[in-house]
């Protein structure tokens, strides 16, 4: 018999998830990205983040609005995805799922290309822009760039925007 985590009195996590706080952090190269665009050190504070299995990200955030988060991950099958968004302090988990997103029925991707990690926006109403990202693993600046036609900040404010009700499989080098 094998238990889960229980998350914040909503759900429990899946049965061997690794979780690792993430304090306020600031992405590697914070001053500029190869496109020359600052990016604006992540302001949420008091993230828990987990990989449970081969396929899915997830994480949560403690602290209070009005900002708001959701999950990258890079899957193996060359798509990306994104979790739902959620405010800050909201107790909700956003999951990037690689598996059952899009049925694609893939995993996360791994060795040097393995990349997922945390997008923040300013609020959580689908009107959102971007605040900030975080890289929990590799690195998600690339696909800000792509969807931002070479701006970190104009792709993440798209993704920001994108959806933001429901767990998305994207393509991580040209906005749909």
């Amino acid at each position: 018999m094998t238990a889960g985590l229980l998350v914040l009195g909503l759900g429990t996590v899946p049965a061997g998830a690794a979780v690792a706080s993430t304090g306020k952090a600031t992405p590697a190269a914070a001053a500029a990205t190869a496109a020359g665009t600052p990016v604006t050190p992540l302001a949420l504070t008091n993230c828990l983040t987990g990989v449970s299995n081969t396929y899915e990200f997830y994480t949560w955030c403690k602290g209070t609005s009005p900002t708001s988060f959701r999950t990258i991950a890079y899957c193996a099958d060359g798509e990306a995805v994104i979790g739902v968004e959620y405010t800050d302090g909201s107790g909700s988990l956003s999951y990037a799922n690689c598996k059952t997103t899009g049925n694609q029925n893939s995993t996360l991707i791994s060795g040097s290309s393995a990349g997922w990690g945390i997008l923040e926006c300013s609020n959580g109403n689908g009107a959102g822009t971007f605040a900030g990202y975080h890289d929990t693993s590799g690195d998600i600046s690339q696909l800000l760039a792509n969807w931002g036609a070479g701006n970190i900040a104009t792709g993440g404010t798209a993704l920001c925007q994108y959806s933001t009700g429901l767990a998305q499989e994207i393509s991580p080098t040209t906005p749909v």
